[in-house]
């Protein structure tokens, strides 16, 4: 079906029915939030804006109430918008002359008014600061952000300085943080993804096929549901979103190592083993580049099985068959998962994986839910680890 020019195409309810009050201030930062607001609704959002006055200077409030198709507020009225009540505020760009304002309870325009109460409420409020690099360092506007950082119900989200600015965050960046925020449930998560590899010698290595793109999906969305996500990342195709922690090995002794470390500093609610670790290495690596002219004989030696050494009450193991019947794939699947004492477990036929399909049956229990996609397999999964 064609869109009409105000519609957005629907990419997940992240952000279902949330209610965001975006306030404009006034710097040249405000031309990136029609694509903010755009893709906040994507989400699921209903986006409601107010500007300053200094705002409709750099952008009109007609393309604002374009990109939300709401009313854009400009000034107090009789209605009384600043006490319009939504799941979160969010100051973008927020200039140093409104941070200030803000920070001292001053009231002198409908963005700061509609914050001030916002605050007082209890409500959650994010903070985007874009400005000069040496505007942002004035000590009065540090002073200021730090006690605003103090404030349970405020966060402030910059950027590291670029040509001498701090900038406007990446979209995508924003709107992540956003859904986590909005999502927050305080479990913590454990995933591994991508392949691992076992060196032959100085320059030739063996790996297993694996893009990485399943453990990075996985990841985002588990970040997005609020969950605290750590990924362990082997060397896949696919880079995982900057907002997501994420430590990068290349072997499986590597990634053991990192696993148990992280084990011992932090309680995870769960761990998901999605990464394609190497089930056999060379007994012996060259410490030397072998040469091509004669045979080479390589004995190879199983690896060990990563999961069965993490401590974790709830585990999620992945089962990857190739070219096999759904009936044999889940009878394998289910014998496994009792091997290996796992809680659930996700089952593949690889020879069905093309590109976006991703067919996969997911055992927990008595229940079998099928998937078709990278993204079915992360909802389901954060779903059944989310009601635990």
């Amino acid at each position: 079906m064609k869109l009409s020019d105000l519609s957005v195409e629907h990419k997940s309810d992240f952000l279902k029915d949330k209610k965001i009050c975006l306030c404009v201030c006034g710097g040249i930062a405000s031309v990136e939030v029609v694509k903010l607001i755009r893709e906040l609704r994507r989400q699921g959002a209903h986006v409601f804006v107010q500007m300053t006055p200094q705002a409709t200077k750099f952008i009109t409030p007609l393309s604002l109430e374009w990109a939300s198709t709401h009313e854009v507020l400009t000034e107090i009225t009789s209605g009384v918008p600043h006490t319009f009540e939504a799941d979160l505020y969010m100051v973008a760009p927020a200039t140093a002359h409104s941070i200030n304002k803000f920070a001292l309870g001053l009231c002198d325009n409908l963005v700061l008014t509609t914050l001030a109460t916002a605050w007082g409420r209890g409500s959650k409020i994010v903070i985007i600061p874009t400005m000069y690099e040496d505007l942002y360092e004035n000590p009065a506007l540090q002073k200021n952000l730090k006690n605003l950082r103090e404030e349970k119900n405020i966060f402030i989200l910059s950027e590291e300085p670029q040509e001498n600015k701090i900038k406007f965050p990446d979209i995508d960046k924003i709107v992540a943080y956003v859904c986590h925020l909005l999502n927050k449930n305080e479990k913590n998560v454990l995933i591994t993804g991508g392949p691992t590899r076992a060196y032959l010698d100085k320059v030739r290595y063996l790996e297993n096929i694996s893009s990485g793109e399943l453990g990075v999906t996985m990841a985002d969305t588990f970040y997005k549901q609020g969950f605290n996500v750590t990924l362990v990342y082997g060397p896949g195709k696919f880079s995982p979103p900057q907002y997501v922690r994420t430590i990068h090995v290349t072997t499986a002794q590597q990634m053991k190592r990192i696993l148990l470390e992280v084990s011992k500093t932090q309680y995870f609610d769960a761990a998901l083993f999605s990464a394609a670790v190497l089930d056999f290495e060379p007994q012996e690596t060259l410490n030397q580049k072998k040469s091509s002219q004669a045979d080479w004989v390589i004995h190879l030696k199983p690896t060990e099985k990563l999961m069965d050494h993490i401590p974790c009450a709830f585990k999620v193991g992945f089962k990857l068959e190739y070219d096999i019947s759904e009936v044999d794939l889940l009878q394998k699947a289910s014998m496994w998962s009792k091997e290996k004492k796992v809680n659930v477990v996700v089952a593949n036929d690889l020879k069905l994986i093309k590109g976006e399909k991703h067919p996969a049956w997911i055992l927990y229990g008595d229940h079998i839910y099928k998937a078709s996609s990278k993204q079915e397999i992360s909802q389901i999964l954060s779903s059944i680890i989310l009601s635990l």
